[in-house]
């Protein structure tokens, strides 16, 4: 087979709008003992120090070193915050009672590393509080954001991977036979203070045969799903012949 041994390396992307590392239409290959993470990371992160009356406009300061507003990466961005206590933990809510998650109409610069933000009609106020942290992804990138993507390969095999932060799918295993994924952690390192480790769900697995099989894993801190292991359809156009059909791509699943 094929190894790439990553013997302890980490990898930092400067662009935090795009991924890195893709293997595709392969046989047999095993990753391992890799890290990867991003300088500037795919969000940015602060503490609400000013909220008006109905809470719809906050003052964000945003923390040391994470990028502001008008960085290249918010320009596409479907602007929406996750609440965290002042140790960085989640707000939890209740669905029924509006979801934690804000989504925000405007954001303007006012003053250096201060912006005010207007919580858009579609969302609730509940969970904002002075002192209380957001973090804001740059979300929706474009194609191509997942930081560790394997497709169409035979057996791969991932193993003793650390992915730090991204702006997408932290790691994206598509159409591939028979998966493993072993001691893969997601999730920021415990000496930092980001909020977050992950834009997007942490391990998603579509559409494989065989498997997957995923063990010692740990994923912490995704503003979406942890672990997803999904098998898409698509949707039938016609009927050819007795061996051929006509079918519609869904989502970049394609026939097997």
């Amino acid at each position: 087979g094929n190894r790439i041994n990553g013997n302890g390396a980490t990898l930092v992307f400067t662009e935090p709008r795009l991924g890195g590392f893709g293997i595709e239409n392969s046989q047999d290959v095993v990753i391992s003992d890799l890290t990867f993470d991003y300088d500037p990371v795919p969000f940015t992160q602060g503490t609400i120090v000013d909220l008006t009356d109905d809470k719809r406009t906050l003052t964000l300061d945003l923390d040391d070193s994470y990028p502001a507003f008008d960085d290249p990466q918010f320009e596409r961005a479907d602007i929406f915050a996750s609440i965290h206590t002042t140790d960085g933990e989640f707000i939890s809510g209740i669905r029924t009672d509006g979801l934690p998650i804000k989504r925000f109409s405007s954001y303007n610069r006012v003053e250096a590393g201060q912006w005010e933000l207007t919580v858009a009609e579609s969302s609730t106020v509940r969970g904002l509080e002075t002192g209380r942290k957001l973090a804001i992804p740059s979300r929706d990138p474009p194609d191509g954001s997942t930081v560790l993507r394997v497709a169409r390969t035979t057996t791969p095999v991932v193993e003793s991977v650390n992915i730090r932060a991204s702006p997408g799918f932290a790691m994206h295993v598509l159409q591939c036979e028979s998966p493993v994924l072993r001691n893969i952690t997601v999730a920021p390192r415990a000496a930092e203070n980001r909020l977050i480790g992950s834009d997007a769900d942490g391990i998603h697995v579509r559409n494989c045969r065989g498997g997957p099989t995923i063990e010692d894993c740990h994923v912490a801190r995704l503003l979406d799903d942890g672990i997803v292991v999904a098998s898409l359809a698509m949707r039938v156009e016609s009927v050819v012949d007795s061996q051929t059909i006509e079918v519609v791509d869904f989502h970049g699943v394609r026939p097997q």
